[in-house]
């Protein structure tokens, strides 16, 4: 049971029809496949091929450790060998979190869902009894109250600054008094690197764009290249 090759139709999704899939059949909110990583999501795949017969009550969906995903990986190799699925899982790869593992693993399951689950819904929240499968992903940035807290200590280092300025600027406007005053030129030479900011920043913005999607290509290129050698392996063993 579920053997795939690797020029079947399954390995040909792509990673946007994947994660709708995905978060339309379990109620999640993943934008990238390898937030898969922890196990939790593909262990409740396998609950809606086979409902009851995966204990979900021992599936950490909060596991964010190697140690604790690892755990939920023994809970799906369990009810495949249970339910005699052939399918080698690699979990020393699939828990880095790396994107081509864990796409690879989401087109089999895809497949294998396609043609072995029940028809009918799937009450995903219910099944998992509410709780929320989180990854690393959603662990790198605070969210509310965390991010006012991670602000403050800046604020307080502006208002502990505030009186050096306020004597900095005492000191400047006596010195006006006195008659110094600044050269027209480098009056102006302040003005044109005040106005150079905004642009800088848009050019910066305008490269970091750049960079994201040259990123995006060479790990679609990637992908294509390793699926062509799989592809030729293959075709040697034959």
């Amino acid at each position: 049971m579920s053997q795939y090759g690797t020029m079947t139709g399954a390995y040909f999704v792509s990673r946007g029809e994947i994660i709708k899939w995905i978060n339309d059949l379990l109620g999640l909110g993943y934008s990238k496949v390898e937030q898969c990583c922890n196990g939790a999501a593909y262990c409740q795949i396998l609950d809606a091929v086979f409902p009851g017969d995966v204990p979900l009550k021992k599936v950490n969906f909060d596991a964010k450790l190697e140690h604790d995903m690892i755990k939920n990986y023994k809970v799906l190799q369990t009810v495949f060998d249970k339910k005699g699925i052939s399918k080698a899982i690699e979990v020393n790869k699939l828990v880095k979190g790396k994107a081509m593992d864990n796409l690879e693993f989401l087109q089999w399951f895809k497949q294998f869902y396609d043609t072995q689950a029940p028809s009918g819904d799937y009450n995903a929240a219910e099944r998992r009894g509410g709780q929320v499968i989180i990854n690393k992903e959603n662990d790198k940035q605070p969210t509310g109250p965390a991010k006012r807290r991670a602000a403050a200590p800046s604020s307080e280092a502006d208002t502990g600054s505030q009186a050096p300025r306020t004597a900095r600027g005492s000191a400047r406007n006596s010195s006006t008094a006195s008659g110094s005053k600044r050269p027209l030129e480098e009056a102006r030479a302040g003005n044109v690197k005040s106005s150079s900011g905004p642009a800088k920043a848009s050019t910066q913005g305008a490269k970091d764009a750049k960079v994201r999607e040259l990123t995006e290509e060479v790990t679609s290129l990637q992908l294509t290249v390793h699926e062509l050698e799989k592809e030729r392996r293959s075709e040697e063993r034959r």
